[in-house]
This record gives structure tokens, sequence and C-alpha cells, in this order.
């Protein structure tokens, strides 16, 4: 009786409790975690708060962890992570147009869902994230063989990266009085 009195009990327990999330998708979480990392996720998402001295470094480390997740994903697993991260309406939007329009999967992932607010990233790693997307996607095209899908795609890609900088160059550069 004891047994099955304590089999009830954890029965009830089981049913109580609350059914955990799904584990984020690894592209998803590696985004989330340079933003974390370059301090973003602040209530206002136009604000930059870098907490280390040099963001640079900071990206050049995250790229080097990232790259479990990246060498498993798929076409679709990028225009997911894409949808989810990349503010349609913000520095990225291009980039993001981009990966959805690339990839067969995008129709399936580009639906928001229902009473979830989006969460993107703020600026302070979108264009990061958006720039190591892009060359995820060209690095799937090269591994197929699809070499003039891969070069067409960086000459689409490329342009979005280049204006990255020239904004970057002319903040940093208005900032310095220069």
């Amino acid at each position: 009786k004891m047994a099955d009195s304590e089999k009830q009990e954890e029965k009830q327990e089981e049913e109580t409790k609350e059914p955990s999330p799904p584990p984020m998708p690894p592209l998803e979480a590696a985004g989330r975690r340079l933003e974390r990392l370059l301090g973003g996720g602040l209530p206002d998402k136009e604000r930059v708060l870098h907490t280390y001295a040099n963001p640079v470094k900071v990206v050049r480390r995250w790229l080097g962890t990232a790259s479990g997740a990246a060498g498993k994903a798929t076409a679709a697993d990028i225009a997911a992570a894409a949808s989810l991260l990349l503010d349609p309406n913000g520095s990225s939007a291009v980039g993001r147009e981009l990966l959805l329009s690339a990839s067969e999967a995008a129709m399936e992932v580009d639906a928001p869902k229902e009473g979830k607010e989006p969460n993107y990233l703020t600026s302070a790693s979108s264009r990061e994230v958006e720039g190591w997307m892009l060359s995820l996607y060209v690095r799937i095209l090269w591994k197929e063989g699809k070499h003039s899908e891969a070069y067409d795609f960086v000459t689409k890609g490329i342009p979005i990266l280049l204006g990255h900088l020239d904004t970057a160059s002319t903040k940093l550069t208005s900032l310095s009085g220069v």
C-alpha cells in the first residue's frame, strides 16, 4: 500500500508541474548570448551599452563559441533564427528579408506566434548576428556545391554589411568630432 500511495503522490506532483518550455534552438541561443555579452536587452532598443571595453574582442570570442551551433545549421534553422531575432523594421531588416526569401522554409517560420510579443535583438548585436547568419547561409550553399548561388547571395549580402560599417563609422566620427 505504501508503494501505491507514493506512486499516486508522484503522479499528482507531475500533473501539477507546469511543462518546461522547449529548449531554445542553437542559433537563437547563440544570438541571444551575444546580445547579453554586448549589453543588449535594454528597454530602449536604440540605446547601445557595451559592458566590455573591447566589443570587437567579445564578438571574436563569441564567434569561436558559436561555431558549434553553426556547424549543424540548415537553411531552415537560419530562416527561423532570423525571423525570431532580427526586427523587420530595424537596422537588420534587409538582411532578415534576404535570409527569409533565400530559404524554402521561410513561409513556415515567418508567421508570428499569436499572443507572444516579439523579442528582437537590439542594435547592440543585431548587425553582428545578421552578418553571422548571412555568412552561415553562404557556407551552407558552398558546402552543398551551389557555388553560383553562394556567389549571388554574397553579392547581395556584402552591400548590407558595408552599409552597417558605413553607419558605424559615421556614428564614431560624429562622436569624436572629426
